[in-house]
């Protein structure tokens, strides 16, 4: 039945998206963005995907059979550190779908990648050091600057 649906989506499916030769898709639920059989969240009746949230990502698992499709989908968070959620995505996926292992991991690495917060950069030591001694040489108060500018 599955490859029946495939056969029909391959070609008509609104989500893929044709780039120098190579079929991406932009199903949220395609855990590698390869409009393929294997990753096509459709044509499976188990599906694996990571989504970002506020505090980190979530491990959303599709399975069992349509006539419930409330409880289909299960949900893992991701809130711990990197390592502990790894282990977490290979001990989940590897149940599932153990092709998607891989795929999984990389979608959850960009992710927490994209939600580090970035650190301001400050101003370098030198153009500190010249802003000191460029003060001290004119002796001017920032209220003065702004008087002396106008």
């Amino acid at each position: 039945m599955s490859h029946l649906l495939w056969n029909t989506l391959r070609n008509t499916s609104s989500f893929a998206v044709k780039r120098d030769g190579v079929v991406f898709s932009r199903d949220k639920r395609n855990v590698s963005a390869i409009h393929s059989y294997t990753y096509n969240p459709s044509t499976n009746s188990r599906n694996v995907y990571v989504t970002a949230n506020k505090k980190g990502a979530s491990l959303i698992v599709k399975q069992g059979n349509g006539r419930r499709p409330a409880s289909q989908n299960k949900s893992v968070k991701l809130n711990k550190h990197f390592r502990a959620s790894a282990k977490t995505i290979r001990g989940v996926v590897g149940n599932v779908r153990p092709q998607l292992v891989g795929a999984a991991l990389r979608r959850y690495s960009r992710l927490s990648e994209c939600k580090k917060s970035k650190p301001k950069a400050a101003k370098s030591q030198n153009k500190q050091r010249k802003a000191r001694i460029l003060a001290a040489r004119a002796k001017i108060t920032p209220a003065e600057t702004a008087i002396v500018s106008k």
